[in-house]
């Protein structure tokens, strides 16, 4: 459930003027078309939309962070992707003309600017900066779904998490920082994953035997020759498959 819908033109302009790459993308855009956007925010754990539902809105990710997941025939959520401000939710489906593949839910407090879709057809989409940008992002995805897939189709389970914990690592700056905390419950890394939370718990087992991270009140710890010790484990284990 949204938490809060403005239509406030005051406030949307401020939005587009706060943000170069937003401004870019209206910039072809009528401006009657630029204010029937609507300012929508979501508390964290929020849907967006519901993975075979209707589409109704096209939206603009302004702030926060998405997951975008899809049920499986078992009823296990896989996740599929994250998405960051600038991605645009509905570009396939509104391409397709088909209901949402996916369910997008949000990780963290959120804005997001939406129009419906027959306005979207009619303005939006006739725009050559904001289809320059759709493809940019269309294009993407096409390359992460591809990676993933084949990372899910020739990595072990131990590789898999471990790549995990890698890009996690990315953030850490352990020079202001010695200690990187890691907030992830067994059940999110297992939907990240795509895999049973039962195969989780057993390479965690092993991975915090070889010391690699230690475990505090259910959160990872990670320091520095943490990252170095993922890094030559990943490392050994790309000179292995290839």
């Amino acid at each position: 459930m949204r938490t809060d819908l403005r239509t406030d033109i005051d406030s949307i302009e401020r939005i587009i003027q706060g943000h170069g790459w937003l401004k870019e993308m209206f910039d072809e855009l009528p401006e009657q078309v630029q204010n029937c956007w609507e300012v929508r925010r979501f508390h964290p754990g929020e849907t967006v939309c519901d993975q075979a539902s209707d589409m109704v809105y096209v939206y603009i990710l302004i702030s926060g962070e998405l997951a975008v997941e899809r049920k499986l025939s078992d009823g296990k959520m896989f996740r599929l992707a994250m998405l960051l401000p600038g991605d645009v939710i509905g570009d396939i489906e509104i391409s397709l003309d088909m209901p949402f593949i996916n369910q997008v839910e949000t990780t963290r407090e959120s804005t997001l600017l939406a129009l419906d879709k027959q306005r979207f057809k009619k303005w939006v989409i006739n725009s050559p900066a904001f289809l320059r940008r759709l493809n940019d992002q269309l294009a993407n995805k096409l390359f992460q779904q591809g990676r993933k897939t084949l990372e899910n189709s020739f990595y072990s389970m131990e590789h898999k998490l471990l790549a995990y914990f890698y890009e996690a690592l990315g953030h850490a700056d352990f020079q202001k920082k010695p200690v990187y905390e890691l907030i992830a419950t067994r059940e999110e890394m297992a939907r990240q994953l795509g895999v049973a939370v039962r195969s989780v718990n057993r390479i965690m087992k092993m991975l915090k035997e070889e010391k690699l991270f230690v475990v505090k009140k259910g959160r990872l710890l990670f320091t520095q020759q943490s990252k170095r010790s993922i890094e030559q484990k990943l490392n050994c284990s790309n000179r292995a498959m290839f």
